[in-house]
């Protein structure tokens, strides 16, 4: 899905610089952004797969050949086996979904990692209407940093830039007329598996040529792997 790009830097510092061979999962990719980035900004050949539920999108990312397998699916019955990857995104997917749903993707993207899970999402309820003539892009559920930190993940808050001293100031009265906030920050967890991989232990699952999905059908993907 859409995100901000004040959360651009911080993911990507995240992520090795080095990752040829490795095997990255990003969830919700709406026009590639992730797999695009990562591909210019790091060095190495990694394998990126892809889930996205719009077909709109897929048929757009498909052309582009970034993604060495694209799924067309819901994140909530994703068909991938535990620690497939070593490296999973989910960038401003789980605002989508409601609530519940949410709470337990934060376990199961863990759960398909072998290395690294990064996960963003708006902290609190941003409302926000469909586009694209895409109804998932509607925000259906709010999440706050415990719901992150209590499950074992790192957080860090990022303020959306810029802003002007005119917002903060309004931002300033409107929170004591209201006790809310108007500034929009973001959550950017991630997680670490304790027996984290060096480059030389990463393990090339998906070596084999991929075939691409039929942006007009689901993806059989149980046997790729």
């Amino acid at each position: 899905m859409s995100h901000h790009y004040s959360i651009n830097n911080p993911i990507l510092n995240l992520i090795p610089k080095d990752i040829d061979k490795c095997i990255i999962l990003d969830f919700g990719f709406g026009y590639g952004y992730w797999g695009y980035t990562i591909k210019i900004r790091k060095d190495g050949d990694p394998k990126i797969i892809g889930l996205e539920i719009f077909p709109p999108y897929v048929k757009k990312v498909y052309k582009t050949k970034i993604y060495t397998h694209i799924v067309i699916g819901d994140i909530r019955y994703y068909p991938f086996k535990k620690e497939i990857a070593d490296i999973v995104i989910a960038t401003e997917v789980l605002e989508h979904i409601e609530r519940e749903s949410g709470l337990r993707l934060i376990d199961k993207l863990f759960d398909l990692s072998r290395n690294l899970t990064i996960i963003s999402t708006p902290l609190g309820f941003m409302k926000t209407k469909g586009y694209d003539d895409n109804k998932h892009q509607i925000h259906q559920s709010a999440y706050k940093a415990e719901d992150f930190t209590k499950k074992g993940y790192y957080v860090k808050i990022i303020r959306i830039q810029p802003l002007p001293r005119i917002v903060r100031i309004f931002n300033q009265i409107y929170r004591k007329l209201r006790g809310r906030n108007t500034i929009r920050k973001q959550i950017v967890a991630h997680k670490v598996r304790r027996h984290y991989h060096t480059k030389e232990q990463l393990i090339p699952v998906v070596n084999q040529s991929v075939s691409h999905v039929d942006a007009n059908h689901p993806c059989e993907i149980e046997a790729v792997w």
